[in-house]
């Protein structure tokens, strides 16, 4: 199962573009707008079992208050080693993708350009995420 927090306009309007239908797939459980956000994410840090049925968690590095931001982030990292979950940040400051520590960065277009393969996936990689179906791809020595 897999949770997408996304609290920002213009990017939902982008998923709007790339016309993802998220009813089609029902692993994925998607929270748009601030305010639904913000409570989802209160919740998560009072109780952290609150995230328990998601195997990856994608979120936006600058959701949430800017008071609590660093604290989430340390809840949701600590989270995500501790029960062997993907936490998956996306933001226009990550020019590059990674995935170290059951944590991937990536920038949001890279994130919605692939998202929907991701989804399409039986038994998807993390790594479809930031690299698209080529995500496996190794030169031929």
């Amino acid at each position: 199962m897999i949770l997408l927090l996304e609290n920002k306009r213009d990017r939902i309007g982008g998923i709007e573009e790339k016309n993802i239908n998220f009813d089609k797939y029902p692993n994925i459980d998607v929270i748009l707008y601030d305010d639904k956000c913000n409570d989802l994410l209160d919740g998560f840090l009072e109780d952290n079992n609150q995230f328990d049925k998601y195997d990856t968690i994608i979120i936006h590095e600058s959701i949430y208050h800017q008071s609590k931001i660093e604290t989430l982030f340390k809840a949701l990292e600590l989270y995500a080693k501790s029960t062997n979950k993907i936490l998956v940040k996306f933001s226009g400051n990550n020019s590059q993708s990674s995935f170290y520590n059951n944590i991937l960065t990536l920038t949001p277009s890279k994130l919605y350009q692939n998202l929907e393969t991701f989804l399409k996936e039986d038994n998807p990689n993390i790594l479809i995420l930031a690299y698209g179906k080529k995500w496996d791809f190794r030169p031929i020595m």
